[in-house]
């Protein structure tokens, strides 16, 4: 279920005709929400940039609202807007993964969830705790996933499981 909100995070309305939603989730932990909704629809002029869609995981920003002959087509970004807003001049961290993500995070509002204690180091100057984020995951080699809703990133040795399916191409 897709639910708007507005700009100030007022509750307008369900989303129940939306046609098509999909998730895309990049390997830096982005999310990209996207789907159409019928312009026939009284609640589709509501949809406007910068309002909130949340779902039952995640809460997204809408940055691409794009009116075609029947349907609107919306794209959304997970709400990471506060980490963007965070800049460090010199970011230069020996330490685990929870403490140096902490640190990445400290004035956001945000919090850190972390599942292994990995030592490594890491230095960056003029970078947002988005971008930290980007190089810890290359660092520490994990997963991650921000919750826009509780606020908080989870990072994982490994997201997922194994479910057993693979792919050659020298098969068949």
């Amino acid at each position: 279920m897709l639910i708007l909100y507005d700009i100030n995070h007022i509750k307008i309305a369900a989303l129940q005709n939306a046609k098509d939603p999909k998730l895309e989730r990049e390997l830096s932990g982005l999310e990209t929400l996207s789907f159409s909704y019928p312009q026939s629809d009284s609640r589709c002029v509501q949809i406007q940039n910068e309002g909130f869609i949340r779902t039952e995981t995640n809460e997204y920003v809408i940055k691409e609202v794009n009116p075609k002959t029947n349907w609107t087509d919306i794209i959304a970004k997970v709400n990471t807007d506060d980490l963007y807003g965070k800049e460090f001049d010199s970011f230069d961290v020996s330490d685990n993964l929870t403490n140096t993500s902490n640190l990445a995070l400290a004035g956001t509002g945000w919090t850190v969830v972390c599942d292994f204690i990995k030592i490594r180091h890491i230095k960056l100057v003029f970078k947002n705790s988005v971008d930290i984020f980007k190089e810890i995951i290359n660092i520490w080699n994990c997963d991650i996933w921000f919750d826009a809703i509780n606020k908080r990133v989870y990072l994982y040795n490994k997201m997922g499981s194994d479910k057993g399916a693979y792919f050659i191409d020298q098969l068949n």
